[in-house]
């Protein structure tokens, strides 16, 4: 292998570490740049070819690379979040995404074989495209938080495996399944039962994972519905919330636009064409939620500010924003892409640490 190539080639292992903070490691780098021009996305740059070598993600960065690591903490709020960092939504092709997220199914099969079986069939395809969301968000050089001088950094193997485990089994809780629904944690929220579930097969099936990293995709699960207003998440755990937010309420989550910053509308038609929304809503929103209502009026999703009325649902010809449809007496729309989006200025969101809930108007 020539020195060139040497420079394009960066290996990502996959496998678990034995540390105590397993992929995560103090930053010593005193600013927060925007990444290299070399290392930005454009349309017209050769997607990355990923192939398998054992436990180990191999990227062939042509023009392009992943960042290696990720601030492993980072603020809980969008508002925040987005002062902190500088966001592109570069497209990155599906290719690459897809092709990380079979590298990931293949070494965590039993997870992924588990959850499939448990979580209702739309709500899965949910889970799938959450992954999706959240790998184009890491490849894409979008911004997200990195080398923030004095917070603990994350690996994007270390990153990437603890995302997905948490969002291919998240929706746990949404099911009904005779082992699920027999299961000493049924009764609680979706939620919590879900966590409690994925925490059990985590310990049956993933003996080499530590507690930490147990903890953290079990954390982020049993939080993925509650809404913070200051303070930090782990990383595993804001993809988490917000590619689900993402996946169910658009580009408009905290206001027209919010969601702007951190995905390009052509590889979100990529992901949504290859897995269709079909009938998520009406099994997710218009089912299982509105019996949970019924059932456990306290249960956790009750109590966010999140407004379900704007639910997308369907489906997209690819790179074409549909056109809004009436259903269930009130206008919702067909994708995640429309109707169309304002970019959002940063300048523009207003304090999260303001009373009012006005704040996330932007």
């Amino acid at each position: 292998m020539d020195e060139a190539t040497q420079d394009q080639e960066q290996c990502i292992t996959n496998a678990a570490d034995t540390g105590a903070l397993d992929g995560i490691k103090t930053s010593q780098d005193k600013t927060q740049t925007q990444p290299p021009s070399h290392l930005r996305l454009t349309s017209e740059m050769a997607p990355l070819l990923i192939f398998s070598v054992g436990t180990t993600l191999c990227v062939n960065a042509q023009n392009i690379s992943a960042n290696s690591t990720f601030d492993a903490f980072v603020p809980t709020t969008v508002a925040q979040l987005l002062t902190s960092s500088i966001f592109q939504p570069t497209y990155v092709p599906f290719a690459t995404i897809h092709n990380t997220y079979l590298e990931l199914q293949s070494s965590f099969n039993s997870t992924f074989v588990f959850s499939q079986n448990i979580t209702l069939p739309e709500t899965f395809k949910h889970s799938e495209r959450m992954v999706h969301y959240g790998l184009a968000l890491m490849y894409g050089m979008a911004g997200f938080p990195r080398n923030t001088p004095g917070v603990a950094q994350i690996s994007f193997a270390e990153l990437s495996k603890r995302f997905f485990l948490a969002a291919i089994m998240h929706d746990l809780g949404v099911t009904n399944n005779t082992e699920a629904l027999t299961h000493p944690a049924h009764a609680m929220s979706f939620e919590l039962w879900g966590a409690f579930m994925a925490y059990d097969h985590l310990h049956e099936a993933l003996p080499e994972l530590n507690a930490v990293q147990v903890g953290d995709v079990t954390e982020s699960i049993a939080l993925h519905t509650t809404e913070y207003f200051k303070g930090n998440s782990s990383a595993t755990g804001w993809l988490l919330q917000n590619t689900a937010l993402f996946d169910i309420l658009g580009y408009d989550v905290y206001g027209p636009g919010s969601f702007a910053p951190f995905w390009n509308t052509r590889t979100i038609a990529e992901i949504e064409q290859a897995f269709p929304r079909d009938t998520f809503i009406a099994e997710f929103i218009d089912g299982f939620l509105a019996e949970q209502e019924v059932l456990k009026p306290n249960c956790i999703f009750s109590h966010s500010f999140w407004d379900l009325n704007d639910a997308k649902i369907s489906t997209i010809n690819p790179f074409t924003a549909a056109p809004n449809v009436v259903t269930r007496e009130r206008v919702v729309c067909t994708s995640t892409l429309c109707p169309t989006r304002k970019m959002i200025n940063v300048d523009e969101i207003p304090n999260s640490n303001e009373g009012s809930l006005d704040r996330f108007a932007v």
